[in-house]
């Protein structure tokens, strides 16, 4: 374990933060005008983390096999649990749409093994 793959670990552990703001933000007595931007910055918090442990690896040559499979799997579990949050309440995503973006996300990809 280094430092990447403790930011790749990072970003799988707020990523569920994101369903759980969208759909119970009145648990969390979080105004609906709030919401957005919070969500927003969980987003650009996860999509940096991932810019910044890809940087730190190669940098500081510390690409590891370990890293290699957290970090797309990291990527799926953000796009995953984005889309099908937003399958529910205001944006209403429909489903097949939803299916469509995960085949693209797990079948139509080169596998460099």
């Amino acid at each position: 374990m280094n430092i990447a793959n403790y930011i790749t670990l990072l970003r799988i552990v707020v990523i569920p933060l994101f369903p759980l703001i969208y759909l119970k933000y009145s648990f969390f007595k979080i105004n609906v005008l709030w919401m957005p931007y919070i969500l927003l910055f969980i987003l650009l918090f996860c999509e940096l983390t991932d810019l910044i442990d890809g940087f730190v690896a190669r940098k500081k040559n510390k690409v590891t096999e370990l890293g290699k499979i957290i970090d797309p799997m990291a990527d799926s579990i953000t796009n995953i649990s984005v889309l099908f949050t937003f399958t529910q309440s205001w944006v209403s995503l429909p489903l097949l749409l939803v299916f469509v973006f995960l085949y693209r996300e797990f079948f139509n990809k080169e596998f460099d093994i």
